[in-house]
């Protein structure tokens, strides 16, 4: 396992053309781009964002979209497109966004006069924008659905409530039920769009998180023995393989995922991989070489699929796994 950064940073991704990492650091207030094994950094630009608390690249990293919350109680989002560096202010009573593609967004809106919620989806300016559906939970979490002309929307991961997985064309805006039954449910798509893996409590009020996997209609349900959360999940592009974090030290009274979420608590990770279509699990990283207390999220992989990298939310710092 190795450190990256040497200060706690924002959103990591690869960079535009899959060489580098890049991302935001609240210290120094810039966005830099460091080299695989964080010994080559360099500054891309520099800018100040106060009240930031997201980042939300677009599939192609060459434009974001900030949220910014200058209150508890208030927040704003702002389009920025770094060949550019043109900035734009979202509208008002935007709930939350998602990017559907490098040309689309989607976003929950509140209309205040007629007291409804919708997802709609737009240019990431906020022109051209549609309906595409009524929602009557909020918030919502919401994704495209890989190789597909679908979107998919679910109700927050909440270990009180029924979670309720459904889908969207993008062409008729026709909705369908995808799946339910389980609370606390939290969902990430293969990239081929074929199997989703899921993330939800064992039981009502939750103790206790299992993972799964199931086919794209919400069929074939697999428990996969593994209680973790999606955030801490990777998928390969091979479409059977999810890299993980295990995590340990939750307090005996913890709500999962909700205590987790709301950052009540850090976890102690360890590190695997999982074939979903045998179940085989192997460890990543000896225990020995794990020299950090590391609560991973964020993982992602390089192109070649060689290294593993995670922010660990205990110090906000960048880690590198070699597989």
């Amino acid at each position: 396992m190795i450190l990256l950064t040497d200060e706690p940073v924002f959103a990591p991704v690869l960079n535009e053309d899959g060489s580098a990492l890049k991302y935001y650091s609240p210290k120094d207030q810039g966005f830099y781009e460091i080299s695989f094994d964080g010994k080559v950094r360099n500054l891309i630009l520099k800018k100040e964002l106060p009240g930031l608390t997201d980042i939300l690249w677009s599939p192609a990293k060459n434009q974001a979209i900030f949220r910014i919350q200058p209150t508890p109680a208030t927040w704003n989002f702002v389009f920025f497109n770094f060949s550019t560096q043109k900035e734009t202010a979202l509208g008002d009573n935007i709930d939350d966004i998602f990017w559907q593609n490098s040309n689309k967004i989607l976003y929950q809106y509140f209309d205040p006069a007629k007291k409804e919620r919708t997802l709609n989806l737009s240019d990431p300016d906020g022109n051209n924008w549609k309906k595409i559906a009524d929602l009557n939970f909020t918030p919502v979490f919401s994704a495209g659905i890989p190789q597909s002309g679908l979107i998919a929307f679910w109700n927050n991961p909440d270990a009180y409530n029924e979670s309720t997985l459904k889908s969207a064309s993008l062409i008729s805006g026709e909705n369908k039920t995808i799946f339910q039954g389980k609370f606390g449910a939290d969902f990430l798509w293969s990239p081929d769009g074929r199997l989703i893996l899921a993330s939800h409590s064992v039981e009502r009020t939750g103790g206790k998180m299992q993972l799964a996997v199931m086919n794209d209609k919400g069929g074939e349900y697999k428990n996969l023995e593994i209680p973790t959360l999606t955030v801490k999940c990777a998928w390969s592009k091979d479409n059977r393989t999810v890299y993980y974090a295990l995590p340990a030290s939750i307090p005996e009274n913890a709500i999962l995922p909700n205590d987790y979420l709301s950052r009540q608590f850090n976890t102690t990770d360890t590190f695997w991989k999982v074939n979903v279509l045998t179940g085989e699990k192997n460890r990543l990283i000896d225990l020995k070489k794990i020299t950090v207390e590391a609560d991973a999220t964020n993982l992602f992989l390089s192109p070649d699929e060689s290294l593993l990298f995670f922010t660990n939310r205990t110090d906000g710092k960048l880690y590198q796994i070699s597989l």
